[in-house]
């Protein structure tokens, strides 16, 4: 949470007259939906705000989370962040995040986005993935400020964006970021073949994708003053010249051990390439770390027990789901992960979605790279459990 703590009023700080950082509120939820037609965009939309209600338990399984449910919204206008979730999440992936931010007076759109999520991901490393996601939050702030129960609490003059892996790719065109596949073509001889973009089924829509641009007609929304981008992939996408046309402050979050989007590549590599440097937050030996209960991300089926599914969140990192029908050791799943337990060194997991036809693997980091190891500890510290292995007897 002090991670996050610094993320927000980072990115607060560029947004015209801050924040009533000081003042604490009560949690309220509602959802939103729209059909339209002439763009063909279906919007469903979460919606965190400060009430004057107090929380009681809400249950949309398999999430779980306490706010108001149409409680009455505190007086005044508060600033509006937009939260894009990563591949395979939904409007309910960073609740805690969205009511975390509503205790500390902003108001919190989540929508799903609509071909990119945990259900259907028929949009995947497509230019279609990016440019609707882009429209479909141009869409949320239409829908809370035609809205006469959000409208009142929203200030139209203090609108951020707070997108995740392909939530903050879409949050850079919201800022006006004009993508070309210029580093394209040599991303794959850095990145190695198990990384996510390059293995054949990947490389083949992103040459695809790459036939829609160099981007020449900009999606930025003006309404948007302010940007933050977290662990942002499609990073080979954006060149130099991408950022000529850039206008809000951006805050760039990067975690060391992403397995995705690998910070050298990605978000390193759209700090290097702005003119403007932007805020910039790194991570240092982020894996585990970088989960969260109440989070929805991709992993690996590694093992099919009577008793529940191992499935792998990253290099020797697994947790335990629920027994499933019909998986396989090596399908590619998205979970939700339901508790994290350091001191059991337990993470239990639930089974959302599988993808039958993708094939992945995450691509191994050695950290050491000299010298002699003489033991090594698994268990990590104040686990009831010593788990090592000691080579040097």
């Amino acid at each position: 949470m002090r991670t996050l703590a610094v993320l927000i009023f980072c990115l607060v700080a560029a947004l015209p007259h801050g924040v009533r950082a000081a003042e604490s509120y009560q949690v309220g939820f509602c959802t939103l939906g729209s059909w339209s037609a002439d763009k063909n965009l279906r919007l469903d939309v979460n919606v965190w705000y400060p009430s004057v209600r107090p929380p009681r338990d809400l249950s949309y399984p398999p999430w779980e989370f306490s706010a108001a449910r149409g409680g009455k919204a505190v007086e005044g206008r508060f600033p509006l962040l937009l939260l894009s979730h990563d591949t395979a999440g939904t409007r309910f992936s960073y609740h805690d995040t969205a009511s975390w931010l509503a205790s500390r007076g902003f108001v919190v759109a989540a929508p799903t986005h609509a071909r990119d999520n945990l259900d259907h991901m028929e949009d995947l490393l497509t230019w279609s993935q990016l440019q609707t996601r882009a429209q479909e939050l141009s869409g949320v702030i239409d829908l809370l400020l035609a809205d006469p129960e959000t409208a009142s609490s929203v200030d139209a003059d203090r609108i951020g964006v707070l997108g995740f892996g392909a939530g903050g790719a879409a949050a850079l065109l919201l800022g006006g970021a004009l993508p070309d596949c210029t580093a394209w073509n040599s991303y794959c001889g850095m990145a190695g073949r198990n990384d996510l973009y390059c293995n054949p089924w990947a490389r083949t829509r992103m040459d695809k994708l790459c036939q829609s641009l160099p981007l020449t007609k900009s999606l930025a929304d003006p309404r948007v003053r302010a940007v933050a981008a977290v662990a942002p992939g499609f990073g080979m996408l954006f060149s130099r010249a991408a950022f000529r046309w850039f206008y809000p402050p951006l805050l760039l979050v990067a975690a060391q051990n992403d397995q995705n989007n690998p910070p050298a590549l990605h978000a390193r590599h759209i700090y290097k390439n702005m003119e403007k440097k932007p805020r910039w937050l790194y991570l240092p030996g982020a894996d585990a770390a970088a989960f969260a209960a109440g989070e929805t991300v991709v992993g690996l089926v590694r093992s099919v027990e009577p008793y529940g599914v191992f499935v792998e969140l990253a290099p020797n990192l697994a947790g335990l789901a629920e027994a499933a029908p019909g998986l396989d050791c090596g399908q590619l799943v998205s979970v939700y992960i339901k508790s994290i337990i350091p001191e059991k060194m337990k993470i239990k997991l639930v089974v959302l979605h599988a993808m039958r036809d993708e094939t992945f693997a995450f691509p191994l980091e050695y950290r050491l790279h000299a010298g002699h190891i003489g033991r090594w500890i698994y268990s990590v510290p104040g686990a009831a459990r010593v788990i090592e292995t000691i080579f040097d007897g």
